[in-house]
């Protein structure tokens, strides 16, 4: 394995990464005018509408400290909702600031909606149990389980939300520019980024995710032609792909971003580059506005100009790769010693801004898409999942969206947002028998999810023998923290009942511990190991059918207009 190897991802320097100078933050001129306007509004939707529109005029996005100076704007509630609305456009914070954030939450229910909201955001994953101390007894359980998952921001990336992504990076001539951390270890620019991206695919990436490298230099190279599953087997090729990433030619901007948008399925593109293209930096704005334009479905571009190295101050670098995130809606992050920490990029203010102008609508409703309903309804706002026809916010209630067809709220809940979404609890899971099969002995695994499908059992169940709970524990410790394993004091020359009830009793003590604290998103061969993927759709597929036929008996017919599709319906598509 290369110098770009995994390898390194786990040394001290690498760990300590985070010490890398990183700008683009608001400027004080601009948080002190945003201070101000917030303090003059007096309907909560409408300081929500406020800070998303200063999200959109200007790509740079908010420090740790900056939120701690907003969070006292949004009350209670309020305050969950604007974190959700912050999401890529927070730096990151640190454990401390997050502790000092969630005291301002006063409801212990808000407070753990605020962690599940702000973790993928800290920064300093290694001190997050100190968060624990902030919850009650009755949520310890729900809090352990949020902060068992936390894996850190990118320092480079920020949070990889989207489950749509295009890693678009340049590994022109330039990005072999060697630089040397404060830790003392020295990295060209290309292998630096390589690392990150290798942690990102080992750590964060989710099952549900799918997503394409294309690197770029004088010609535009893709890892595969379209979006792929993230598949265990996926990423290890595209670590392995990443491996073999050398720098050379020139930047060839223009023609990787016309590629990875021709991709229609690709809703985020994570475009990392030093910034100089070969082409003339006007024509691939104004094609790529073009482009933007031509899509059928929206897509975000987040910037990283990627500078460490360079020895000079010159400011378009910067504000080319700014302008980029600034049309396409996404966030611009700058690692770069000589950036001024609060440089201000693309921002477009005005002082009467009109909220229901239809590109402010529609940047406005994708913030809001992955909000739970019943935060949004708390401030007068309805979330556009809720109304799949068109939507439209009007005149007299400028923050509320409004549909002529809306999903009444009894209707059958989102599957797949509240699998994702639920605790992992001991009480789900447990080993109710064993079997002797073909000179084994298999050990029953039952999982219960009842409280997601309650019409239907809610349950499956998987066997293993010993050996294979065994590889699964082998595989498991390699990569992270688990649960002592059961050990092997059952002699096999003396079976019985009594000493294979023994080690039934120690398996289900050790899968409940793995149920609890293993991430199925870091570690999927978890959930392969029970099956969960293939039961699952098998549940939610039997609730859709029930859904149609409870539909079409209590369908009125004297209706001519067809019944709106099930929420769980949109997010299968």
């Amino acid at each position: 394995m290369g110098r770009h190897g995994l390898h390194l991802v786990h040394s001290k320097a690498w760990e300590k990464h985070h010490e890398l100078p990183i700008h683009g933050v608001r400027s004080q001129r601009q948080m002190h005018r945003l201070q101000s306007r917030l303090a003059e509004l007096q309907q909560p939707a409408d300081r929500l509408q406020q800070l998303a529109y200063e999200m959109k005029i200007s790509p740079q996005a908010f420090s740790g400290d900056q939120v701690l100076t907003l969070a006292p704007c949004f009350p209670g509630t309020e305050l969950v909702l604007a974190l959700h609305l912050f999401d890529n456009h927070l730096f990151g914070l640190r454990c401390d600031q997050a502790i000092h954030l969630l005291n301002m939450i006063t409801v212990p229910e808000q407070r753990l909606d605020a962690l599940q909201v702000i973790d993928e955001n800290l920064l300093d994953p290694v001190n997050r149990f100190q968060l624990r101390n902030l919850f009650p007894p009755y949520l310890l359980r729900q809090a352990d389980q949020i902060l068992a998952e936390v894996r850190g921001q990118s320092h480079i990336y920020g949070s990889v939300t989207s489950s749509r992504v295009i890693f678009l990076i340049d590994t022109s001539g330039s990005m072999s520019t060697e630089f040397q951390t404060d830790c003392g270890e020295y990295f060209n620019r290309l292998e630096f980024i390589v690392h990150d991206l290798h942690k990102i695919l080992h750590h964060r990436i989710q099952q549900q995710m799918k997503f394409n490298i294309i690197h770029f230099g004088t010609h535009v190279r893709p890892w595969k032609h379209t979006l792929t599953p993230a598949t265990h087997h996926h990423l290890k090729q595209a670590e392995h792909y990443l491996d073999h990433l050398e720098p050379a030619g020139t930047t060839n901007t223009h023609d990787a971003l016309k590629q990875a948008l021709s991709d229609e399925e690709a809703d985020t593109i994570y475009l990392l580059s030093d910034g100089e293209p070969t082409m003339d930096t006007r024509t691939i704005l104004l094609d790529l506005q073009n482009w933007l334009q031509q899509r059928q479905n929206p897509c975000v571009i987040h910037t990283i100009a990627f500078l460490m190295g360079h020895t000079n101050n010159d400011p378009r670098p910067r504000e080319f790769m700014a302008e980029i995130a600034r049309m396409a809606g996404g966030v611009f992050r700058c690692l770069d010693p000589f950036t001024p920490i609060h440089q201000e990029f693309g921002d477009s203010y005005n002082q009467n801004p009109n909220f229901n102008d239809d590109e402010f609508v529609q940047f406005f409703q994708g913030r809001l898409r992955n909000i739970p309903p019943q935060l949004l309804q708390n401030v007068g706002l309805y979330s556009q999942q809720q109304y799949p026809s068109s939507t439209m916010i009007t005149t007299n209630t400028p923050y509320q969206i409004q549909s002529s067809n809306p999903v009444q709220q009894d209707s059958v809940p989102n599957f797949k947002s509240q699998l994702k979404s639920r605790p992992r609890l001991q009480d789900a899971i447990d080993i109710p028998s064993f079997h002797h099969e073909h000179g084994h002995d298999r050990f029953t695994i039952r999982l219960n999810i009842r409280e997601i499908v309650p019409r239907h059992d809610g349950q499956w169940s998987v066997s293993h023998t010993f050996d294979e709970f065994k590889q699964l524990h082998h595989q498991l410790e390699k990569r992270c923290a688990t649960p002592s394993f059961p050990s092997h004091h059952h002699s096999l020359l003396h079976r019985s009942k009594h000493n294979q009830e023994e080690r039934r009793q120690d398996l289900e003590i050790y899968i409940k511990q793995l149920y609890v604290y293993v991430s199925p998103y870091e570690y999927p061969e978890f959930d392969l190991f029970l099956l969960m993927e293939l039961h699952v759709n098998q549940l939610i597929r039997q609730a859709e059918i029930e859904w149609k036929i409870h539909e079409q008996q209590t369908a009125m017919p004297s209706s001519t207009d067809e019944a709106p599709p099930p929420p769980y319906e949109l997010a299968i598509r």
